[in-house]
Parts: structure tokens; sequence; C-alpha cells
């Protein structure tokens, strides 16, 4: 969405304003397109990760409500599992 405002207001500006509008709003699209592309690029990064399901199994020995739970930590990412005794 972002990107289709931004070439939207590129082409209003290409076509209907003056040299003079077009040289005062390059350097700000320019800012723009950057800030854009690096979106792009964070949003491509995290897509590339992937996801990662923890899941906390408790047990039935709990020392203290809050600070000593003991049970089972389980993180799955790409289908691969580990779990962990915490």
């Amino acid at each position: 969405m972002s990107m289709e405002s931004y070439k939207k207001y590129m082409d209003e500006v290409r076509q209907k304003g003056t040299a003079c509008d077009i040289a005062r709003a390059a350097s700000g699209l320019h800012d723009r397109a950057d800030e854009l592309l690096m979106f792009d690029v964070i949003r491509r990064s995290l897509a590339e990760l992937g996801h990662a399901n923890i899941l906390f199994t408790s047990s039935n020995y709990v020392i203290d409500d809050v600070n000593k739970t003991v049970g089972y930590l389980t993180l799955n990412v790409l289908g691969n599992s580990t779990t962990k005794y915490v």
C-alpha cells in the first residue's frame, strides 16, 4: 500500500508538476524510495527465516508458582524439535 501511494504521488508530480516542483520533491522522493526498499528487504529477510513454535509444558513439581516452576521447553524450528528441561 505504501509503495502504491509512493508511485501515485511520484506520477502526479511528474505529470502535473513544474520543473521547480519536481526538483523540490526529488530529495524527498529519493529518501522515501530508500525507506520503502529497506522495508522490503526486512520483509523478505523475515519471510526467509520462517517461524518458530515454542511450547512450555509444566511438570507436576512446582516450588513457587511464580519464580520456580519447572517443566519442559520445546522449540520447533523448520521441523527440527529440541526439548530442554527447565
